[in-house]
């Protein structure tokens, strides 16, 4: 008879926490894309309306919305492939 169980057992708690943690950053993967979409709309929006503030500025402060939120989308996407890397390790 093995005794694997006892080991298992805690094995099975990191991998549970592995796939909630794999979860979580999907989750934040899709905002992020949507507020990468959303972003990105308005700035080529702001191309076409001017609205009291300079079109320039508000255009280059939606492309640096954008771009921050690229990279945090980077950020998320990375650890999710660290994520991935330790669970099938």
């Amino acid at each position: 008879m093995y005794t694997i169980t006892a080991a298992e057992s805690s094995t099975s708690g990191q991998i549970w926490s592995a796939l909630l943690a794999m979860r979580q950053l999907d989750a934040a993967e899709d905002a992020l894309m949507g507020a990468a979409a959303l972003a990105g709309a308005l700035s080529a929006e702001s191309q076409w309306r001017n609205e009291g503030v300079s079109a320039r500025t508000l255009r280059e402060a939606l492309d640096e919305l954008h771009a921050a939120i690229a990279h945090e989308l980077s950020e998320v996407r990375g650890a999710h492939a660290e994520v991935e890397r330790g669970i099938s390790a």
